[in-house]
């Protein structure tokens, strides 16, 4: 499916965050990390997650964040 190539799915985004799938899948709901809703599942457009990786990365560079 080429259509879909761009995208991933809660268990790859959560392996890339690390972080439990069920956290992936709750900020999908809540609206804080964008997904799109297909049948009883999530996918997350490919770039997101790196937007979320390179932030976080920075902030810890910079001593703003410790987690």
């Amino acid at each position: 499916m080429p259509i879909l190539n761009n995208y991933l799915n809660i268990t790859e985004v959560a392996e890339l965050l690390d972080i439990h799938p069920g956290t992936v899948k709750r900020l999908c709901r809540e609206g804080k990390l964008a997904g799109e809703k297909v049948h009883n599942g999530w996918l997350i457009q490919e770039e997101m997650p790196l937007v979320v990786v390179r932030l976080t990365n920075s902030l810890k560079w910079w001593g703003l964040v410790s987690f």
